[in-house]
């Protein structure tokens, strides 16, 4: 029954559920979110420690996530799943075939190449 209803019809319900039932929405949705953030710290906290996590540890996931995006398109996000998909291959293609030394220069040429063919990726639209 609930794959057969959209996520954002779920949480509407669940809001109006809530303004019937007398709770005060407003707290219940900003304690969740601070709920969920408090846990998220603690999960870093104690995780630190363990695997020396570092501000910068997110650094090189964030710029193959942008390029991913470029290649794919912004505003499809069919497009950045294929970007991706693309980006992993060729990076480890030329990890494996040319240098591990050449690793991110495959996915900085394929990105140089998308720009100057298509500047709004390959699944995206022109606007």
């Amino acid at each position: 029954m609930m794959g057969e209803v959209a996520p954002p019809l779920l949480l509407a319900l669940l809001v109006f559920g809530a303004l019937l039932a007398g709770f005060p929405v407003a707290f219940t949705l900003g304690g969740g979110a601070l709920l969920a953030a408090g846990l998220a710290t603690l999960a870093s906290v104690l995780i630190t420690p363990v695997y020396l996590a570092k501000f910068s540890n997110g650094e090189p996931l964030g710029l193959v996530a942008f390029l991913a995006a470029i290649v794919g398109g912004f505003n499809q996000v069919r497009g950045a799943l294929v970007g991706g998909l693309l980006i992993g291959v060729i990076d480890n293609l030329s990890a494996a075939y040319l240098s591990s030394e050449y690793r991110v220069a495959g996915p900085m040429i394929l990105l140089i190449v998308i720009i100057m063919l298509r500047p709004q990726g390959l699944l995206g639209t022109a606007e």
